[in-house]
């Protein structure tokens, strides 16, 4: 019992330098500033959510005449250069269809009088100029709905890249305000992080009830925030 209790202590001895180096740092008097950057771009990108609906009397009628309506869809997409890796496609919805102006029976569903089959396509478009001219395309081809075209960029990443060295550099800018005005000497960095909330957001989001008409992507508004802590000088 001697011999655990005399590792036990020394193990704590050990230690105590240790924490109290930490809670001495953590301690120190320091300047904590949040820096900013930010960018509008215009996007070079989009990103089209197609559907395929199709209608019949029996389920295999309306499954076959979507795959028809999807396979003219996917042969005008091909024919207009977009590349196999950026097509994907959904899952297959097939539901049925029922009277809506059969007498309620009791205990009994409406009366099914068909079925529809859908599909969806998503689609993304590396050329804008050709966004309007795809979209009457495709309603062309069978697309009888389009959920929704995103805007976006090819590589956000190099953006936010620099947008985070502009950010470090208003950081070290506004410490340097502060500890002027203070009086003090600034020190070195004690402590350097991203703040929450920064990245790409975009400020135009279109939902298109039908094609052929002009299409504003409009523009995309990235930011970087870090937060950073100065050590004060001698």
């Amino acid at each position: 019992m001697r011999r655990l209790l005399s590792v036990l202590l020394a193990a704590l001895m050990l230690c105590a330098p240790v924490a109290h180096g930490q809670s001495a740092d953590a301690a120190l008097p320091g300047i904590t500033v949040t820096g900013q950057a930010e960018a509008m771009l215009p996007p070079d990108r989009a990103k089209l959510h197609l559907g395929v609906l199709a209608e019949g009397r029996t389920a295999a009628d309306a499954v076959d005449r979507m795959r028809r309506s999807a396979a003219a869809l996917f042969e005008t997409l091909e024919s207009a250069g977009i590349p196999d890796g950026d097509v994907g496609t959904g899952s297959l919805d097939l539901r049925a269809v029922r009277d809506p102006n059969a007498p309620p029976e009791p205990g009994r569903a409406p009366r099914i009088t068909g079925f529809e089959a859908e599909t969806l396509v998503s689609v993304t478009l590396g050329d804008l100029d050709t966004l309007g001219a795809l979209l009457d395309a495709a309603v062309r081809a069978g697309a009888n709905r389009i959920d929704g075209i995103g805007f976006g960029l090819s590589d956000p990443e190099s953006v936010l890249a620099g947008l985070r060295a502009e950010a470090v550099q208003d950081a070290m800018d506004r410490a340097r305000v502060y500890a002027t005005a203070a009086g003090v000497t600034l020190g070195p960095v004690l402590e350097i992080r991203d703040a929450p909330g920064g990245g790409p957001a975009p400020m135009g989001r279109m939902m298109a009830a039908e094609a052929g008409v002009p299409i504003a992507p409009g523009s995309l508004r990235l930011s970087a925030e870090v937060i950073m802590r100065f050590a004060i000088g001698d």
